[in-house]
């Protein structure tokens, strides 16, 4: 449960998005964070299949774990639909890994390499 929050948290911090509970930002380029916030159609998927591991890990333990509580105060305050709104509406996976490379790798890039890279964005 903890790493999905972490996941949650990371993603919220790399579209800038932030929330009372929040995990301390950790590695928002991680390859997880990444995937799971390539476009509004897999980010929905992960709080899907985030829900349903919290539904069964209450089935299994006291509910009033803190993990579930923080996880309900995201959702009644609506902080989803914020993060999801920050997430591009369809994203290719060329897209996706360029935009990783600007991002997270950007330090390890010429500038030549970061203009070609930039040249393939779609606008």
């Amino acid at each position: 449960m903890r790493e999905g929050w972490q996941i949650l948290s990371d993603i919220g911090h790399a579209v800038n998005v932030t929330w009372e509970g929040q995990n301390k930002e950790y590695n928002k380029n991680h390859p997880a964070c990444m995937r799971w916030r390539k476009d509004q159609d897999t980010f929905g998927l992960f709080l899907k299949y985030y829900i349903k591991c919290l539904l069964e890990y209450s089935e299994r333990f006291d509910v009033s774990n803190k993990f579930h509580s923080k996880f309900s105060d995201f959702c009644f305050n609506k902080i989803e639909c914020k993060i999801k709104k920050n997430l591009p509406k369809k994203r290719t996976e060329e897209q996706m890994t360029i935009d990783y490379l600007l991002q997270a790798k950007k330090n390890h890039l010429t500038k030549y390499e970061i203009k070609k890279l930039k040249s393939y964005v779609k606008p």
